[in-house]
């Protein structure tokens, strides 16, 4: 299963022209993936290390430059959810839903992406896809890893095998024209869609039935999909790029549920430490600590 989590906060010292940035992550779980992540995306002059307490990133640089981005991303980070999977960077832009964990309520709460997603997804609202894919097109280029990505891709659909039609390719699509990117075509066999298996993590139904025709050595790819499960799907994905010799595998869904992250039942879909829904801005804060 994967480990879900994000940067919850950070804060920024200062002093002679030298910027240190404290970054707390949760779960702690997932600090020495983000600490990965953050040294490849930032300019080399940046130093990531290890802080002191168990959930602490510690960024320090003396390039105005630098400390820029620096700030950008981990804002950027601290709203998006960060995905431990096959790929060798993984997001979404946001929680699904959000639960009380101390409530026997099942109809949670979705957050502002939550419900562009899901109204993109099951109403097949055009401006609700429209609006995903811009969504993920500015987090693309906000990302100084993922604004490195050469060629765009999505999972076929599991009706036809083909990733010719359904939102993840709509999605891909658009993404791929805002950012002037060519797409990768990606075949596989039809099959059961995910969204009938959420309270299984078994994978083995999507293990081994992609496929990539085009050679893509040197290259870096951006899968996109809209909602990541167990990430089942993305991971399949990731091999069949790297069997194509693909240099780097980035993926980016449009939101995030909480079931199968660490550890949590399949069926379960609560985020630990919920935030009621009426502390959230409509324009995307979208908090999960």
């Amino acid at each position: 299963m994967p480990t879900c989590g994000r940067v919850t906060h950070f804060n920024e010292t200062s002093r002679n022209l030298y910027w240190r940035y404290t970054a707390k992550v949760r779960p702690p779980s997932l600090r020495d993936l983000l600490l990965m992540a953050l040294k490849r995306s930032l300019l080399p002059g940046v130093q990531v290390t290890r802080g002191y307490a168990w959930n602490e990133i510690v960024l320090a640089t003396r390039s105005p430059d630098a400390r820029s981005q620096i700030r950008s991303l981990l804002e950027l980070l601290s709203r998006s959810v960060t995905i431990e999977d096959d790929a060798d960077c993984s997001h979404a832009l946001g929680v699904h839903t959000l639960f009380n964990p101390d409530v026997e309520d099942t109809s949670g709460a979705k957050t502002y992406i939550g419900e562009v997603a899901s109204d993109a997804k099951y109403a097949g609202d055009v401006w609700s896809a429209g609006h995903l894919a811009d969504l993920m097109a500015d987090f693309v280029d906000s990302h100084p890893l993922y604004s490195q990505a050469s060629r765009i891709t999505c999972p076929p659909s599991s009706n036809d095998g083909f990733n010719t039609s359904g939102l993840a390719y709509r999605l891909a699509q658009r993404v791929a024209n805002l950012l002037g990117l060519p797409f990768v075509s990606m075949s596989g066999s039809q099959r059961e869609a995910r969204k009938n298996k959420r309270r299984t993590n078994d994978c083995s139904d999507v293990m081994g039935t992609l496929e990539v025709t085009d050679h893509l050595a040197g290259d870096t790819v951006l899968v996109v999909d809209d909602l990541y499960g167990h990430g089942c799907t993305i991971n399949e994905a990731t091999r069949a790029l790297r069997v194509s010799r693909c240099k780097r595998v980035l993926a980016l869904s449009g939101s995030k549920d909480a079931s199968g992250c660490q550890g949590l039942p399949p069926h379960i879909d609560k985020w630990p430490n919920w935030v009621p829904a009426e502390s959230r801005k409509p324009a995307g804060d979208l908090p999960f600590e």
